[in-house]
Formats: structure tokens, C-alpha cells, sequence
């Protein structure tokens, strides 16, 4: 019996289905924080009645789940630094680690022999983070909000006065909290 079952256990390891790799991660308070913008269309923010297209600059701090956003009309190098400095500004501290995905502001995506861009190091250096980017093809994870989730969770009127409004951190806390509620 005890053969047949060494038997059975080598042939599982060498020929038998492949198992899921998982790499558990341990999150500690203050060292690491994440962002990632997410296009908020489907949401269908309006200001008095026209389609308000914006996306959100989302910043997590991977421990505790703490979050800000930053409304912003781009993916560009300023809504990123203007995201990470207002979410930083409102949580007081600053974390030891900052990650984002492999946006071309903020990493070089080409051959070249530098990491990430100076415009971003200058801003990890003036912010005393260090730089992390996640592997190609992923996403952040921890940083991305679910327009859906949100959109499904919101039961008052998205239509606003002005563009003042619909950016107010009043509504922003709204959207984050139905996220967070809807999470479970």
C-alpha cells in the first residue's frame, strides 16, 4: 500500500494537473501606498445635464485601506503628482514605498537604463518615497476603484450644477464610501 501511494504522489508531482503558485503578501502600517487612475464614464456624472467625463487619480494605503481621490481630466505626469500631493497633504505622513502601474509618466517603458522617469523620481525624491512599479500586464489592485460598483451603490442624483460640485470632496467621499461599503 505504502508503494502505491509513493507511487501515486510521484506521478502527481511530475505528470499529475499543475498547481496555482500563490505568493501571500504581508502588509505593514506606514510603508506602502499605491494609485492608479480610473476612468470614471460609467458612472454618468453630469453637470446640468451634459456628460462630465473624468477620470479618478486613487491613492491606497495597502495596510489599512485608507484612500483618497483626486478628480482629474488625464493620465498625464501632473494629475499624478497632483493626486499622490493631496492624498498625502490629507493623510498627514508620508509612507516609505510608493507603486504605481507602469504609466509612461512615470516609468520608462522602453529600453532605455533608467527605471523610472526624472520627472518621477524628482517627485518620489521631493516627497521622500521610493519608486515601485507593478509587473507588465497587471493591474495595481489594491488602487482600483470599480466605476461599476460605485455607479450601482450611488442612489442620489449624479446630475450637478457645475463642475465645482461634481469635484467636491463631499461627492468624492460619497464614491468612496458606497466602494468601500460595497466590498463587504
Amino acid at each position: 500500500m505504502r508503494t502505491l501511494q509513493r507511487k501515486v504522489k510521484q506521478w502527481r508531482a511530475t505528470e499529475g494537473p499543475s498547481r496555482e503558485v500563490f505568493f501571500s503578501q504581508q502588509h505593514h502600517p506606514g510603508r506602502l501606498c499605491a494609485s492608479d487612475f480610473t476612468h470614471m464614464e460609467e458612472l454618468g456624472v453630469t453637470v446640468q445635464g451634459q456628460s462630465f467625463p473624468h477620470l479618478i487619480d486613487h491613492f491606497v494605503l495597502t495596510y489599512s485601506n485608507w484612500e483618497a481621490g483626486t478628480v482629474c481630466f488625464s493620465e498625464s505626469f501632473e494629475s499624478l503628482s497632483e493626486g499622490l500631493q493631496n492624498a498625502l497633504w490629507e493623510l498627514g505622513k508620508v509612507p516609505e514605498r510608493h507603486r504605481t502601474d507602469r504609466l509612461s509618466t512615470a516609468v520608462n517603458n522602453t529600453v532605455r537604463p533608467a527605471e523610472f522617469t526624472e520627472r518621477y523620481e524628482g517627485l518620489m525624491r521631493y516627497h521622500g518615497l521610493t519608486a515601485e512599479k507593478i509587473q507588465a500586464g497587471h493591474g495595481t489592485k489594491t488602487a482600483m476603484w470599480s466605476s461599476g460598483i460605485i455607479a450601482s451603490s450611488v442612489r442620489s442624483s449624479r446630475n450637478f450644477c457645475c463642475a465645482a460640485a461634481a469635484t467636491s470632496p463631499a461627492w468624492m467621499r460619497i464614491a468612496a464610501s458606497c466602494r468601500a461599503c460595497s466590498r463587504g
